[in-house]
């Protein structure tokens, strides 16, 4: 289900961001929120396949431990591990690489 919202601001933001060429996706300790249009031409994965499950079923296993100790000391506030180059599983390409930003 996507996040519907009332305000013209928010909206014109939202657009914005489905036009990004960038990969841009939000979470909230781990669960998808958003993902925009580029996240699901990459990944294969359509908007309802992603919203609310985790981000780590786009981890490859092999990497998942290390993925949820990044990803936890980010959403602890942890600049350090700011910038960093993760893999990611799309549901019927080759397997993309990305460099996550964290905005404050």
């Amino acid at each position: 289900m996507e996040v519907v919202t009332t305000d013209p601001v928010e909206e014109r933001f939202k657009e914005i961001l489905d036009l990004s060429s960038d990969i841009i996706l939000t979470h909230v300790d781990g669960v998808i929120t958003y993902v925009n249009d580029q996240v699901t031409h990459i990944t294969g994965y359509s908007r309802e396949e992603l919203l609310h499950k985790s981000l780590l079923m786009l981890i490859p296993p092999e990497y998942e431990n290390e993925y949820k100790t990044v990803i936890g000391r980010r959403i602890e506030g942890n600049r350090e591990c700011a910038f960093y180059q993760i893999e990611i599983i799309p549901s019927s390409h080759p397997i993309h690489y990305c460099n996550p930003n964290k905005l404050p």
